[in-house]
């Protein structure tokens, strides 16, 4: 081997070397993806595992997704089918005409290809004004809110290949006639922002978002607060604005294009950003919950959910529970629907027009079935206790012991954490009694 073949056989091999060992002791990336990835822990390294290949095996795995240069090999392979070949590698999401950014549910829903019938439709907004009725009954409000849709506000800007296809009866155009004929109480933003596409002063959409821009969420803030106040004698917040500042797209605005994990195109357009600030003079607080999708993300983050539901939770899609609790988020099964329900003031339900597929995710069956067969407070306290034992979990030193007490006496851990959650829960309501009686 000549002696310049030899040192360029060194270089690489030293190359390669030093990859494999970065990759090995450097347990990040070196520029971020966006998205949803499994990730795998770095096995642990003992006599066993490393002789018989489970070690080896294991992380030849993990070396394939936690390899340093990964994210920036995988977004240069974006940018370059993004830019070269309209092609976009980010699930459900769809390049259209003038770079706007699409997710596939959206437009197919416009087009009427995922309409589910006269029937279904019915039926559920029917069980919807039975609960609207009920609740009535027990003053409390339940209000709907439509959400727009991306698809209904850029129609002409649909990738080419949907040129062909003809636009039929929606799941929102039929839903959203029958809702005012029901006599449903209602807000339709989708019917507005269209109505107001001429006139408005601010985007609705950017085109590398899918939801409401952050200008939106004022008129829609103070128009769900009007709306709530109707025959009622509460004042709340409104969410007003010190300024606004041109930038671009960020956020909830810019969270298709973060999916597409490339490095950029040119993009000139801006969005507005107000300085916002909630109006709290005199304000009462009811009770209230959301069972929505993520379109309330963006106004429960500027605080509705504090400042307007007396920090009531969000049902996400009626299967996660927000706020997280010590970190844990609890799904619906966790809590007694029917007692958690009714106490509130307010009930929203609320989703964006691709959505109504699905919408209200079954909530609305759910709890006039609990309505009509309660649980028994055996049941109820099941879920408190549940709960408390996952908070329990969550605690390293509270398990930590009880972990240690199970070894050393033999009783179940399962036992030991329903003993413990029990009695802390009873210590927490003497407390509570107490306090009220100091009050």
């Amino acid at each position: 081997m000549r002696p310049q073949s030899k040192i360029l056989f060194f270089v690489l091999m030293l190359f390669l070397m030093s990859i494999t060992l970065v990759s090995f002791f450097l347990d990040r990336q070196v520029v971020h993806l966006y998205g949803s990835f499994k990730k795998i822990e770095r096995p642990a390294l003992t006599w066993k595992n490393w002789l018989s290949g489970g070690y080896q095996s294991k992380m030849d795995e993990r070396t394939k997704t936690h390899f340093f240069l990964r994210s920036a090999l995988i977004k240069i392979r974006n940018q370059f089918d993004y830019s070269l070949f309209d092609k976009v590698n980010a699930k459900d999401v769809v390049k259209g005409r003038d770079n706007v950014l699409y997710q596939k549910a959206y437009i197919e829903s416009y087009l009427g290809l995922t309409f589910i019938g006269e029937d279904k439709i019915d039926s559920r907004l029917d069980r919807i004004k039975n609960l609207q009725d009920t609740l009535a009954n027990m003053n409390k409000k339940l209000l709907v809110v439509i959400a727009p849709s991306k698809a209904a506000y850029f129609p002409n800007n649909f990738p080419v290949r949907y040129d062909t296809i003809s636009k039929r009866r929606s799941n929102y155009d039929y839903f959203s006639k029958q809702i005012i004929e029901k006599g449903i109480n209602h807000l339709d933003f989708n019917k507005l922002f269209l109505d107001m596409q001429d006139t408005i002063s601010y985007p609705v959409f950017s085109r590398k978002g899918i939801h409401w821009s952050s200008s939106c969420k004022q008129i829609v803030w103070n128009m769900i607060a009007e709306k709530l106040e109707a025959d009622s004698n509460w004042k709340l917040g409104r969410l007003k604005s010190r300024g606004v500042a041109w930038r671009h797209p960020e956020g909830e605005e810019r969270d298709l294009y973060d999916l597409l994990n490339i490095y950029g195109y040119k993009d000139d357009a801006k969005m507005a950003y107000h300085d916002y600030y909630i109006d709290t003079t005199d304000i009462d607080r009811p009770l209230g919950m959301v069972i929505g999708d993520s379109f309330f993300w963006g106004l429960r983050g500027l605080g509705f959910s504090r400042e307007i539901l007396n920090d009531g939770q969000y049902w996400y899609y009626n299967k996660s529970v927000y706020p997280t609790e010590n970190g844990i988020i609890y799904k619906k099964e966790d809590f007694d629907l029917l007692s958690t329900a009714l106490k509130n003031d307010i009930i929203i339900l609320m989703a964006n027009p691709s959505n109504l597929v699905d919408f209200p995710f079954g909530f609305e069956s759910e709890l006039l079935t609990a309505i009509l067969n309660p649980p028994s407070p055996k049941e109820v306290r099941a879920k408190e206790v549940g709960r408390m034992v996952k908070r329990i979990r969550k605690n390293e030193d509270w398990f930590g012991k009880l972990k240690a007490k199970s070894l050393k006496t033999g009783t179940p851990i399962d036992t030991l954490l329903y003993i413990d959650a029990d009695y802390f829960l009873k210590q927490e309501a003497k407390k509570k009694a107490a306090q009220g009686l100091k009050n």
